[in-house]
């Protein structure tokens, strides 16, 4: 028994038939196809509308609710019929934590049962390779990355031998249009009249982005635009108090980030990247430290190690039983001060530091603890999670990394007053608000200046997206 689901009015053509009844027989007519199929011999490129397809396209800022309602779409069209699913994101490390969870939580919204081992469930779930399989029909939702590679999509297979929906969420974030042109081109062998290509994408920072004049050729080439904010989710009572809150204070606040953020609009960000940051509010100086650990309920230790003549950021991040995240101490290496060193000795120096903090603040040793660090320096996150001082607790690989939602984090978590920082003379946490306080957009371009001294930020982009993924704590 499913649950009835309240879809709004202007999602509609995500779950409405692509043509009448009419229309669908002159799509699907022998002598329609036989023309179709000359042309395409012949070299021509024919749009997958001419085949019968709809293409959508949902273009709008955050908390619109596009996401969901193109999940509710797939939940209602997956469990009828013939006919399968491909949905999809830019990377593969983004997947297991976005489109594959979430559409497991709207199918359970939806009244369905979801399980690895049981087969009287609604859907069979399936990690390796990313598959929700509707038990009763056969059909499946896969998940998979389009980017990087224009042959990657190529061997993609639709299981029953037709697709019912082609999804790209953030479709913005692939590289360049031609990674979308190729899922197009391999998902055309499975499409007919009722096939639907829906693309949701957020704004980019400047409109010389790719995916700009590529999307709005495909909307003047007859694609259906869908644009909403998140006003008309709010005056549905789709939106909790406390989001509608935070929404009108970034309005109040911080309006130029607003219009991008939540209105969708591609705007000219300029000046500091995180002017919200005050040093009366952010910044404290502990005296009593026998006291901290009666504050602090975990820690998170996170870092941006560099390669070569870059810094490397390590930060002592306690998650307070307040819900703030103090940073209470900071390792902060630069090369081109202190000399070049190996992985080895860097590993060695961030343990001693690891130590240390241990030593300045006594019974924080008890407390549960996780580290992050970035990806791109293996060695050293392998020299570290098996270190006598440091291997005691889990680690995680910094491999979801997106620069607008990551900074967006901070920038939230620095205006609600939840991110402190405690400087003192025997920590490097100074260097972390330097950063901060110098972190500027490109006057020309409009996006976050290249070549910025960057290594503390990210390692609290880090740091903090463990904060917000709460399944990792509990």
């Amino acid at each position: 028994m499913t649950n009835e689901i309240q879809f709004l009015d202007k999602y509609l053509p995500l779950i409405e038939p692509n043509h009448s009844p009419e229309s669908s027989l002159v799509f699907d007519s022998p002598e329609y196809r036989k023309q179709l199929i000359a042309r395409l011999m012949a070299g021509e490129e024919i749009d997958p509308s001419e085949f019968g397809a709809v293409t959508i396209i949902g273009e709008s800022g955050r908390s619109t609710g596009k996401t969901t309602h193109n999940e509710f779409a797939i939940g209602k069209e997956i469990t009828k019929g013939r006919g399968d699913v491909w949905y999809c994101r830019s990377e593969l490390g983004d997947i297991r934590s976005s489109i594959f969870t979430s559409m497991q939580s709207t199918l359970r919204t939806m009244g369905f049962t979801l399980s690895n081992n049981n087969k009287h469930a609604d859907f069979y779930v399936c990690a390796s390779p990313f598959e929700l399989t509707h038990n009763a029909t056969g059909n499946k939702i896969q998940f998979f990355a389009i980017n990087k590679d224009i042959n990657r999509t190529k061997g993609f297979v639709a299981p029953s031998g037709k697709l019912k929906r082609i999804a790209v969420e953030e479709a913005n974030e692939v590289d360049d249009g031609k990674y979308i042109t190729a899922l197009e081109t391999t998902a055309n062998k499975y499409i007919d009249s009722t096939s639907k290509f829906v693309y949701n994408l957020n704004p980019p920072e400047t409109r010389q982005h790719w995916s700009v004049d590529y999307f709005a050729r495909k909307v003047r080439g007859g694609a259906k635009r869908i644009y909403t904010t998140w006003e008309y989710l709010a005056r549905h009572g789709l939106l909790s108090p406390a989001t509608i809150a935070d929404i009108l204070k970034m309005k109040r606040d911080d309006p130029l980030f607003y219009r991008y953020w939540y209105l969708g609009e591609i705007v000219k960000l300029n000046g500091l990247v995180f002017p919200m940051f005050d040093r009366d509010k952010h910044v404290v100086h502990i005296t009593d430290r026998t006291r901290v650990a009666d504050l602090v309920g975990q820690v998170i230790i996170a870092g941006d190690a560099a390669n070569k003549n870059d810094a490397t950021a390590v930060g002592f991040l306690c998650v307070l039983r307040t819900g703030q995240i103090l940073v209470l101490d900071g390792f902060y290496y630069d090369p081109l001060l202190h000399g070049q060193t190996d992985d080895v000795e860097l590993g060695q120096k961030i343990c001693d530091w690891f130590d240390g903090v241990l030593g300045k603040y006594p019974g924080l040793s008890t407390k549960r603890f996780s580290g992050t660090i970035d990806n791109a320096n293996w060695n050293l996150l392998q020299m570290l999670q098996k270190s006598r001082a440091m291997g005691f607790f889990k680690w995680y690989p910094a491999t979801d990394k997106m620069i607008l939602r990551d900074t967006n984090r901070l920038r939230v978590l620095l205006r609600n007053d939840v991110l402190m920082f405690n400087v003192d003379t025997d920590n490097a946490v100074q260097c972390f608000v330097d950063e901060i306080e110098n972190y500027v957009y490109d006057e020309k371009s409009g996006e976050i200046k290249k070549n910025q001294k960057d290594h503390a930020i990210d390692m609290l982009k880090y740091g903090t997206l463990l904060y917000e993924d709460t399944k990792i704590f509990f």
